[in-house]
């Protein structure tokens, strides 16, 4: 984003001047990038489980919330590609809470499923177990 804004402006300096609409345009530019990188840098995941709930949390926006004894089972990674971070739609009833890392999915006995990035597959499935 920032370098075709960076372009822009290069190409109508060269061009012949900048225009009361290209300062606009470069502004709005500028102002986008930034509110994409702000929000980029509070984009985090949050996984909890306590008292016999499993919790997921991306940003402020999004969260699923659950009883342990609903994951009918737990899988490695994702059976599709998750990409990039946050709070993605992986498919029908297929919600992914990502920042990277080592991901867990959660079969629920209603279909849902959940991935989600943890900081531990194994330390996760402990405390899955343990608050069963």
């Amino acid at each position: 984003m920032s370098v075709v804004v960076f372009i822009s402006l290069a190409a109508n300096l060269i061009d012949g001047g900048i225009t009361t609409g290209t300062l606009w345009e470069t502004a709005i530019g500028l102002l986008v990038l930034s509110v994409i990188i702000v929000l980029g840098r509070t984009v985090g995941v949050v996984v909890q489980i306590d008292q016999g709930i499993v919790s997921l949390k991306c940003t402020r926006f999004f969260r699923a919330t659950f009883p342990v004894h609903d994951v009918v089972a737990i899988t490695n990674g994702s059976p599709v590609f998750t990409g990039g971070y946050g709070y993605r739609i992986l498919g029908k009833n297929h919600r992914g809470f990502i920042v990277g890392g080592p991901q867990v999915t959660l079969e629920l006995a209603d279909g849902r499923v959940y991935t989600a990035s943890v900081p531990s597959v194994e330390e996760f499935r402990t405390a899955m177990m343990e608050s069963r």
